[in-house]
């Protein structure tokens, strides 16, 4: 069992902005693929959309409850490469 980490108030605030700002960015990149025909099928805008959307709520629930979901805070495994001087 894993402990979930609380953020610190400063981190938390960090984060916070952080939400303004891919809020920020998917809503300016939505307005200008819903005005632009151009843009509509530019990939990197429509990414900006997405990315932006979706790391919003995680940034959010870090700022009111000092932690993120237990999916992303989990221990990975370090698998070393091979190395090139196998003989």
């Amino acid at each position: 069992m894993t402990l979930t980490r609380i953020y610190s108030p400063l981190e938390r605030s960090l984060f916070a902005v952080f939400a303004l700002l891919c809020l920020g960015t998917a809503l300016t990149f939505g307005f200008i693929v819903a005005t632009d025909v151009e843009t509509r099928r530019s990939p990197a805008a429509w990414l900006a959309i997405f990315g932006g959307f979706m790391l919003t709520p995680v940034s959010l629930k870090i700022v009111f409850t000092g932690s993120a979901w237990p999916y992303f805070e989990r221990k990975v495994g370090f698998r070393p490469s091979p190395s090139d001087d196998v003989s």
